[in-house]
């Protein structure tokens, strides 16, 4: 299994895949959501959005390379992949383990 490490010159977006409807957060380098999360459908002008908000943000925040994550769940998410791979973009599947921890607090209450 290969290993992805994001340096300071990535966006990172976070996907929840669905049936029909996915979800995607941009974050910064550094764990910083920016803006909301927005909705896309999983059909070919779904991903085109996606693709498009993306490079919006890339462009905005200054960064110079992308990164699509996603949980691997069943086959929903396979064309967007197949999309993403088509166009050069770079997709990792994350750890659903690694999602929860790092939507938890790391400091004591």
């Amino acid at each position: 299994m290969k290993k992805l490490v994001v340096g300071p010159e990535h966006l990172v977006i976070g996907i929840d895949i669905a049936k029909s409807l996915h979800w995607a957060q941009c974050i910064d380098p550094f764990g910083k959501k920016l803006g909301k999360p927005f909705s896309f459908q999983n059909t070919r002008e779904g991903f085109e959005n996606l693709v498009s908000k993306a490079t919006a943000c890339l462009k905005e925040q200054g960064l110079k390379k992308v990164v699509f994550g996603m949980e691997p769940t069943g086959h929903y998410g396979k064309a967007l992949a197949e999309y993403l791979v088509e166009l050069g973009y770079t997709y990792v599947l994350v750890n659903p383990m690694h999602v929860k921890k790092s939507k938890e607090k790391s400091w004591p209450v």
